[in-house]
């Protein structure tokens, strides 16, 4: 089973629910091998994360595999420094808060902060609960190019959030040109760059072959663009039902939404009939 994280495990508080922590073991107990698949960086995985039992971790959207337990790197597939530092400076010029994944860790534009503070559908509580895990887990830097020019490490993954869907879909059409990323929207205003032929589907394909699955033993769970890829390359799909309506339509089954621990009620049942 490879599961995305946000919105599909954890619902906006960031972290799953007892009982959604309750069928992942159970699933692991009863020899279910288990993959967490995010856009998120892996040190921006909470610790209780990364210690339950996914047998791998597919981070910055197939970027990076860790071998759960020992978190050991089995593969990193990096963009090259030229190109993104050129699509770095086109997200920029569009308006865009740019964050840039370099070996494991998460640097942030400083302006990254007003990002949070616009999602329209958290509480107060909930906002700064997030905030100072983002802080957290994060890197602010003045000049995010510099930082970009200066690395050596390995360039995971790049982010651009705009205020105005007008601009990112802009944006879109002119990296569409660059044929060495691959490119992904989540809700509208945002793009997430990766490096040709890395995605979130690719990665865990390659991955299960290497251990001697076939798609139709793999079942995935997501909720947003960037897990398109993973209905094109697994058995069985299954979204939650605050997935977008792009995902919803492709899905082969809806499930009751993330805070209503949709997928762990489709793990319990599973393991229920059987």
């Amino acid at each position: 089973m490879a599961f995305d994280y946000d919105g599909t495990l954890a619902p906006a508080t960031g972290i799953p629910s007892e009982r959604m922590r309750a069928a992942l073991y159970q699933a692991n107990q009863n020899g279910c091998m288990l993959v967490l698949v995010t856009g998120r960086v892996f040190s921006m995985l909470p610790a209780s994360v990364t210690r339950m039992p996914f047998a791998f971790f597919i981070t910055s959207n197939g970027a990076r595999i860790t071998e759960g337990g020992t978190l050991k790197t089995l593969a990193c597939s990096p963009l090259p420094q030229d190109v993104a530092l050129s699509v770095l400076d086109r997200m920029q010029a569009m308006h865009a808060v740019c964050n840039v994944f370099i070996d494991g860790q998460a640097y942030f534009d400083a302006s990254s902060l007003r990002v949070l503070r616009g999602i329209p559908s958290m509480n107060f509580f909930i906002r700064v609960k997030r905030l100072a895990d983002f802080l957290s887990h994060t890197t602010f830097v003045k000049d995010l190019r510099r930082t970009v020019e200066r690395t050596s490490g390995n360039i995971e993954k790049m982010v651009g959030a705009f205020a105005h869907a007008d601009e990112c879909a802009q944006t879109l059409q002119s990296l569409k040109q660059n044929s060495a990323i691959e490119i992904v929207s989540t809700q509208g205003t945002d793009l997430e760059i990766t490096v040709r032929g890395i995605t979130k589907g690719k990665s865990l394909e390659k991955l299960y072959q290497q251990l001697g699955f076939s798609k139709e033993q793999v079942i995935a769970f997501g909720d947003s663009g960037n897990d398109l890829s993973m209905i094109e390359t697994t058995g069985y799909f299954i979204a939650p039902r605050n997935a977008t309506a792009e995902i919803q339509a492709l899905a082969n089954r809806i499930v009751p939404d993330v805070r209503e621990d949709g997928v762990a009620q489709v793990i319990e049942e599973l393991y229920r009939t059987n």
